[in-house]
Parts: C-alpha cells; structure tokens; sequence
C-alpha cells in the first residue's frame, strides 16, 4: 500500500468518527462519550478535540500545555508515523517509527504552534467567506497532507542515508566481464585516473579503441571544471570503448557525495539506462523520480514523500545517465534521447551528464549539451595507474611492489602492448593479465584474445545487453576476415569486400543478422574501425595478427605459416600462433631457409614457445655457435628491431635503440672508433657520422625492410617517446636530409658548455700551469734589475723605488712558496712545452733567490741611489741567469705576465694574470652546442689561418704541436688525459687572441671551438657529463 492510499485509509476512520461523535484523544480511561454539540469533556490532563477539526473555530479556548500541543501535531501528521490512538503521559517521547519526527520536545511545540496558527487562520477566512462545510472539508484534509509532507521531508535524515547508499555501491572498480580477474578488486579511489575531456564536435570523436585526438591539441580538462556552476550544464560525454566513461560517472557520483557540503548541487543520481529502457520506451513521460526509486531496492521505503521531487525542483541534483549508446535500436535510442530533453526542460536547474560510444550519440543527439571527448591515457597517467594498482593489490600481497616498475619495463620495451595502454579498459586488463597469469609479453597472445573477448561479447553479457550472435560466432567472423587480410597483405578494406566476406561467413550460420548489421555492430565495439571513408580496419594490426593466428590454428593451417617463414609481414602472426601450439614444424622450416629473417624468427619461436622439441633445440645451439659473423650479426639485428612503433603520420620506427653488442658487431666489421658512452645498454655517445655509417652497413647486411634514422617529427611523436629513456638517451635524426641530435622541448641540449663551466675549467688549467708562470715573473726580474741602472739617474722619478721593491717582494713571495728549486718535469714540462715557456724549464731558481734576497737588502737600505748597486748585482750573477728575459711569444700570456709583475700586491699575482687572461682570450664567449664530428674541422681550419699569416717561429711551433695532441684525441685514436686536455684548451685559446689579431675574423673563432670541444671531452672522460647520444632506426 502506497503513502497515498495509507493518507486515504486514515480519513475515513476519521471520518467515521466524526459521524459517531465520538472524536477524542486520549487514554481508555479519560474517553467519554460525545454531548450533542460534539464536544468532549476533560475527564482527566487530556484535552479535548473538536470533532471537525483540531483547529476549527469551535476549538476550546484555553491554555494548552506541553501535552496537549504533542496531540495536537499528533492528529495532523500521518498515521504511519504517530497512529492516532497514541498517548503521551507527562516526561515521555512520541513514539517514532520512522525516525522522521524530532525527539526535543521544544520543536515539536514550535511545529504545533505554526500548524495551529496556519489552521486558525485558514479556517477563519473560510469562515468568513461562508465556504461550505464540505469544501471546506476537502481543503483542510489537503492543508494535512501538505503539512505532513513537508515536515517529512523537513527533519528526514534520507539525504545522509541515500548518500551512504550511493558511496557504498559505487566503492570498487567495475572489472564485470573481464576474463582475468584476480582474487582483490582495487578500491575505485586507489586507482581512478581523471581521463580527463575536451571540446569536440559529435562527427570528430573517434570510434575505434586506441584512437587519439589530433596532433597538437593540449586541451585537458576535468569534469569537475564544467559541473557544479552557477549556471546548470549539459554535458554530452563522448568516447569509444572502454575509455572510461562510466569508471568517470562513478567516481564523480562518490565526489559529489563526499563534498556535498561545498557543492550547489549536492544529490548525484546515477543512473544505467540499459536497466530502463523498457520502462521509457513503454511510457515516455515516466518520471525520473520513479527510475531513481527502482534502483533503491530496501532504501525506497525510507523516502520521504516527494524528496527527490523536490530536490530535482531545487536544483540540488547532478543527473548521470550512463550508456546511450547501449540503447539496442536506433528508434528505441532517439526515443530514450527525447526523453532526457524533457528531462533537462523539466528540471532545468540541475546539471546533466549523459555518456554514450560516438556511433550511438550520432544518431540520438541530445539538444542543448555540450559535447565533450574523453581523452586517452598520458603517459604519465598510464605509470600512475598501473603503480595505483599494484599498490592496492600490494596490501594483500606484499611481492606485487615490485611488479609494478616490472610492467613498467615491460611496456616500454614491447610498442605493441605499450600502444594499448591509451584505453583504461586496456590497461586494466593488462594489468590483471600481468599480475594474475604470468609476465608479459610470453603472455600477450592470451591478453590478445582476452581483449577480442571482452569487447566483441564479455562485457555485453555481464551488463545483460541482448545479442543475436553469440560471442564464439562473432569472434569466429573476425578470425576470418583477419586472415583474408594477412593473405592480401592489407590492413585495410573497402566496405563492400568486408561485407562480402561477412555475408559469407552468415550463411554458414543459422542467424538472421545480416552482414550489414553485423559491420555497424563490431565498428560500435571498437574493434574494427572506419579509418577512412569506406575503408575499414581493426583498430590496432596486432588484433588482425592475433584473429589471424586463431583462424589458422582453429582450422589446422599450419601450411601457410610454413610457406611464409622468411616473410616478415607474417612475423607477428607466427610468433603468435607458435606461441600456443606446436612449433617444431615452423622451427624446423626456419632453419632449413637459413636465411636471417627465418633464423632470427626460429630462435624468436624457441624463446616464447613452451612446445619444441629437444632435437630442434641442439640444432639452434649449433646455429648460435657456428653461423657466420655476417649472418650472425643479420640475425641479431632482425631480431633486435623487429619490434615497430607505428606513428600518428604513419611512420614506423624501432622499438628499441642499437645495444652495445650490435654496435660492436658494427665496429668488428667496418673499423669505428669506439663511442664516447660506457660500454653499457644501449649503446650511447655515438657520433653523427658513425650513426649514419651504422645505418649504411645495416642496410647492407639484411634483405629488408631498408633502414634510416628518424626524422625528428618521428621521434617526437608520443608513441616514440615512450621507448626513450629521456633525459639519459638522444637519438640521432634528420631534418630535411641533415643529422641532427633530437632534444626534447624545454630539455637543454646535453652537448652544451656554458660559459660558467668553461670559465671554471680554464681557472683549473691556469692553476695546473702555476709552476711555469711563477718561473716566467722570477725570469723577468733579471730585465728589471738591469733597468735600475738607467733608473738611478732618474732620481725625480716618482715611486720608482717603491715599484722595484714590490718586484723584489713578488719575487721573493714566489721563491719562498710558490716554485719549486728543480727544474720543470713530467706534466709541468709538457704544459711549458706546448705554450712556448721554454725558459722556465731549466731556468735556475737557486741563483735567483740568492740575488732576490740581496736586491731585497740594498733596496731597503736606499743603496738604490748608487749607480754601482745594479751593476755589482748583474756582476754577480751567473751567466745563465743574466741571459733570461722572462719574456713571451703569445700576447695572451704575456701581456697577463706583465700586469701581474707590476702588480703592487705580490700575493694578487694569480688573480689578476687570470683577470686578464680570461678578457684577452674572451673566454666568456666559449660556451655553446659542441659537434663533435666537427672539431677536426674546427682544428685544420685554424691551421690554415695561422699559416697563412706568416707569423714568428712561436705560432707555428705551438700550432704543430696541437695539430699533434688534439687531432687524435678529436679522431678517437688517442685517450684523454687531463694534463693534454688543459694544454690544448689553453694553447687553442692562446692561438685564438694571436688570430684575431693577425688573421680574418673567424679564425679566432675556429679555435675557440676546438677549446669549447675539448672542454665536453675531458668532461665526459670524467663522469661530469654524459655521453647521450644514441641510435634509433626507422624503416620504409
């Protein structure tokens, strides 16, 4: 019995105690019967009601107390929740069925009051108009219901209940119709992935399972960025299978619960309207209210009369309606869709979301919403998924941590699973695949027809949707079209071939799906797709490969695998079928070819095939040990790129770059220098030239596909960059025939020296040459003390004096700390050699301590004003010291040598030498993007300058000498030590400033190049920078 009809039920006994006149309340033992005028006497505390009405003008006149009020709103409030008959004696509750009524007396007063004083005041203006009795009548028992109505609704706790109701059922993931479901479904929370949406017109969201929005386009938005705003929205939420559009409606119905207190719209309604269909098709105008009570099972009867009413008359509600398209007929469908157009006119304040596959919505658009497409996983939302669930299957199993960086690795190194992981329903999968049945990719062939199971039958059946086919005739008639496509080598098909492969497969059938119907459907799957206008694929080659190999072992045609073993084109479906059937025919097949493509496909077959036999097994044991070097390393590389990344343009790249051990088989074979990288995997700090000589011998040594590098738009597609370990690993590229070396945007070059850290390795070098040039300022004291004999007749001079004694006490400071008595050796020597410091080498530092310490004495005591000072100091001195000059070819050494000896603070001398230095060399404009193949050029080209200007013995001496040490270091035939690295940035920088003074302009230029280059060098040799460049081939 309904609310209405209970309403109904206790009028009429009312009624009939009316015409008894027997209408009072209270206990047995205070009811007296009626007097004529149908009032009642008090026989006890009760108080006595009007027969008509509790607030009819007959009313008695007197004071009600606490009691008295309870009886009142007692005889106004429905009988399901306080029975007429009830009695409340003096320091007791109501009673309170439902739990609708407030315990504090205190409200149930006020209530009273405001009841009364509505009553009074309706029943006097229907007296004072002279309403008829009955009339007036049917008014007050409205004015009852009306009160009783919202005074439920008033003090009802059922929001928080219904609140409860929706969170709970909402609280797992849905995983209903996936083959691999493990023993613990994650939490939704633990591992929803806000897919994320964008703006897009109905006829361009894509239909196909794996399909990405156009190129370019960043646009990523939340729901929660279009609901819950001042103006109520629309929302239309488009994408193909399994891209999470319900996963997103149940997580915001447990958002809109948990924030309700924030939120204008605070009531999520959620519903699935394949669980409805029938019920709007048959009645159109079926309210939204009665849907929303059919899915509360128990919770219905808690509802206060009219609650969602008047929520959805508020606007306080968020309406999802999931699956649009899952509405069976077009007809059905539009009818479906009309009914959410009235829905959104008569409730306009709330906001709507209503989600549907693109194919579905196109034929039952929703007028007024917002189109909205639902966007694929990121790559970082794909890590943050797959990490979210191991971490919720890791509190029941502590070994599944780990797992997750395992799949990780995994997708990274397998292109053909990593490109499925853009769909969530996808990458659930793979994920339970993984975890439950066994790392991948030896598993991905199950995954494969997991996938094709789930899409084309599973999940339809779990949510009860009808079918005229069967999963298993289904799957059966894209097996076949599968392999008519690998036979004719395409993956795509125009319409009327698909078809006619279809209508071919039906008649075998006892259906009466015809073959048009059954291409709409499977397209709405996702599985096939329409990729251009009449042309039709399976959404990803590696489901027509895997079709493929299920046809072939289903109807034993292990022939045509047999015939195709030195074919790559059906590399993927053998390696598939070998993968769960007998593989020895295939196997054996593949050695007696003995071609590289059947040999590397042979050991492919033995290592994912857990059915061969031992015989075979010895045979390629033998094959490993004694095959030739060229086909060997044929071998290697076809089984090493024979994984492929497909791009958005269509390009097909290699899954992963050139390793170590094939890029030492290139080096056996052609003679290159050893890369500038550790000997580590993959194979880094490989030179442009000899990645473009790499890509020469490939091509060389196998039959096809023919190899290139990738051009840069290649690598930079997403799909790409997942394979590539940025920022550790660079591939080389072309752009417009040109090598170059792909950086990722916003990613500094890694080949870039900057001027900080070049001026940093210039101050090491200075500080490494500190032995010579301390020697070079003692030799330069000997011209000094000569010219004191001129300087004596000069006695007005100023401060002449004074400059000679802080030339000494440099001298002096130098002698005692900072040179030593031995003549330069070893690593000191060759610094001195090949910047032309001959005199410091063997200049004797013993004699001129000796004379630094007189000069010190006679300057000091004022004998400087003798003329026979100076000469009696030279007359001392050894021959061998009297013949240095101290002074220095290259004009960036000695013009820093000059500022540092008149210095007038000896223990200055080496900041000020570098002062200058660094400004004559320009050493801050060393910095750039180093070429590594370029450096020889670099060198020869400064050559030529300098010889061609003709200059003193110094500059060629100097340049000879760096043609020696710097052009085999450049050419890798020579290793790197830090003593050649400072000599030859110091040397090239001091033939930089001779160059620009003597030569053309980019002379100068040319070698601070090479000082820049040697600089990345000598940091690479040390582990301060990283070898990162890298090779990565495409194919035609």
């Amino acid at each position: 019995m309904d609310i209405d009809q209970d309403v109904a039920v206790a009028e009429h006994v009312r009624h009939e105690r009316h015409d008894e006149q027997q209408g009072h309340v209270g206990s047995g033992r205070d009811r007296q019967a009626g007097d004529s005028t149908g009032r009642g006497e008090l026989q006890s505390d009760d108080v006595p009601l009007n027969s008509r009405s509790a607030f009819g003008l007959g009313a008695k006149r007197r004071v009600l107390g606490q009691q008295d009020l309870c009886r009142v709103i007692r005889a106004s409030v429905h009988p399901r929740i306080i029975p007429a008959d009830t009695t409340v004696a003096p320091g007791h509750q109501l009673p309170d069925r439902w739990g609708l009524v407030p315990r504090d007396p205190g409200i149930l007063v006020a209530m009273g009051l405001s009841g009364w004083l509505l009553g009074g005041a309706v029943s006097l203006g229907a007296a004072v108009l002279f309403v008829p009795r009955e009339l007036w009548r049917r008014w007050r028992e409205r004015l009852v219901d009306r009160l009783d109505r919202t005074l439920r609704r008033r003090v009802s706790r059922f929001g928080r209940r219904y609140r409860e109701f929706v969170t709970s059922g909402l609280r797992f993931i849905d995983l209903k119709g996936l083959a691999t479901v493990g023993f613990h479904t994650p939490e939704l929370d633990e591992v929803f992935i806000d897919v994320s949406l964008d703006y897009r017109a109905p006829h361009q969201v894509p239909a196909g399972l794996l399909d990405h929005p156009p190129a370019g386009e960043t646009g990523r938005r939340s729901i929660g960025d279009f609901l819950d705003r001042e103006q109520p929205a629309v929302l239309a939420v488009i994408g193909g299978p399994g891209s999470g559009k319900t996963t997103l409606l149940r997580h915001t119905a447990r958002t809109v619960c948990r924030e309700h207190e924030e939120r204008r719209r605070a009531v999520p309604v959620l519903l699935y309207l394949r669980d409805h269909i029938a019920e709007i098709v048959a009645t159109p105008a079926v309210p939204l209210p009665t849907l929303i009570r059919g899915t509360l099972g128990r919770h219905a009867a808690d509802e206060p009369p009219g609650w969602f009413e008047q929520r959805l008359a508020a606007g306080d509600c968020v309406v999802l309606l999931d699956g649009l398209d899952e509405v069976a007929t077009q007809g059905d469908r539009r009818r479906v869709a009309d009914w959410i157009e009235r829905l959104t006119e008569q409730y306009p304040a709330n906001d709507y979301v209503i989600t549907s596959r693109p194919q579905g919505y196109r034929a039952a658009a929703i007028t007024g919403a917002t189109v909205l497409q639902v966007r694929s996983f990121t790559d970082e939302q794909v890590t943050t998924f797959v990490r979210g669930w191991y971490r919720a299957v890791a509190q029941r199993v502590p070994a599944a941590g780990d797992a997750a960086d395992d799949l990780l690795r995994r997708l990274d190194r397998t292109p053909g699973l990593s490109a499925l992981t853009v769909n969530p329903l996808l990458l659930t999968m793979i994920a339970n695949v993984h975890h439950y049945r066994g790392a991948l990719p030896g598993s991905r062939a199950e995954l494969y027809g997991e996938i094709c199971q789930v899409i084309l039958w599973r999940r339809q059946d779990a949510k009860k949707l009808p079918s005229e086919l069967s999963g298993d005739r289904k799957e059966l008639l894209l097996r076949g079209l599968a392999f008519t496509m690998m036979q004719r080598r395409v993956r795509d098909l125009p319409r009327h071939e698909v078809l006619a492969e279809f209508r071919s497969a039906l008649r075998r059938m006892s259906t009466t799906v015809d073959e048009e119907r059954f291409l709409d459907e499977v397209c709405a799957y996702g599985l096939v797709i329409e990729r251009e206008s009449g042309q039709y694929a399976f959404a990803h080659l590696s489901f027509q490969e895997s079709l493929a190999a299920s046809h072939i072992r289903a109807k034993n045609l292990v022939d045509v695998l047999i015939k195709t073993v030195d074919d790559s084109w059906w590399r993927e479906t053998i390696l598939l079928y070998a993968t769960q059937s007998d593989a020895d025919l295939i196997v054996e097949a593949c050695l007696d070819a003995g071609t590289a493509n059947a040999l590397s496909l042979a050991l492919d077959c033995a290592d994912q095939s857990g059915d061969l036999a031992p015989e075979l097994r010895v045979r390629l044991d033998e094959l490993v040990a004694h095959t030739d070097v060229s086909l060997w390393a044929a071998v290697q590389v076809n089984r090493h790129f024979r994984e492929v990344i497909r791009t958005t343009d269509g390009g097909r790249v290699c899954a992963r770059p050139v390793t170590a051990a094939i890029y030492e088989l290139f080096r056996n074979a052609t003679g290159t220098a050893a890369p500038d990288g550790p000997p580590t995997d993959p194979v880094t700090g490989v030179r442009a030239s000899d990645a473009d000589a790499f890509v020469r011998w490939a091509n060389e040594i196998v039959e096809e596909p023919k190899y290139r590098l990738p051009t840069v738009k290649e690598v930079a597609d997403p799909a790409v960059g997942r394979t590539i370990p940025t920022p550790n690993l660079y591939p080389w590229s072309t752009v417009e025939g040109a090598v170059v070396l792909w950086t990722a945007p916003g990613v500094a070059h890694p080949n870039h020296v900057d001027a900080e850290t070049f001026a940093q390795h210039v101050g090491d070098d200075l500080e490494r040459l500190k032995p010579a040039l301390a020697r070079m300022l003692l030799a330069r004291l000997i011209p000094a003390v000569d010219a004191l004999t001129y300087e004596a007749d000069l006695p007005t001079f100023p401060g002449w004096a004074e400059l000679r004694l802080a030339q000494v006490r440099l001298a002096q400071h130098l002698t005692r700390d900072e040179v030593r008595t031995e003549a330069l050796d070893g690593d000191d020597r060759e610094m001195a050699l090949m910047l032309g410091l001959d005199e410091s080498i063997a200049l004797d530092v013993e004699a001129i301590r000796g004379i630094v310490a007189t000069l010190e004495r006679e300057l000091s005591a004022g004998a400087s004003a003798s003329r026979a000072f100076p000469a009696r100091v030279l007359k001392d001195m050894p021959k061998s010291v009297v013949s240095v000059t101290g002074n220095v070819s290259a004009r960036a050494l000695s013009d820093p040598l000059n500022a540092a000896f008149h210095s007038d603070r000896p223990v200055d001398w080496k900041r000020v030498f570098r002062t200058k230095f660094n400004a004559l060399a320009r050493v801050a404009d060393c910095a750039g993007v180093v070429s590594l193949d370029e450096l020889p050029d670099h060198l020869r080209a400064g050559e030529r300058a300098i010889s061609n200007a003709k200059l003193r013995p110094w500059h060629n001496s100097v340049i000879h000498r760096l043609m020696n040490d710097a052009l085999p270091v450049f050419e890798r035939r020579r290793p790197l030590t830090p003593v050649t690295a400072s000599a030859i940035r110091l040397a090239a920088l001091c033939l930089a400033v001779e160059a620009d003074t003597h030569c053309p302009e980019p002379a100068g230029n040319h070698f601070r190049a090479v000082a820049t280059g040697i600089t990345l060098l000598e940091r690479r040799a040390t582990g301060q920078a990283l070898a990162t460049e890298a090779v990565v081939l495409a194919t035609e």
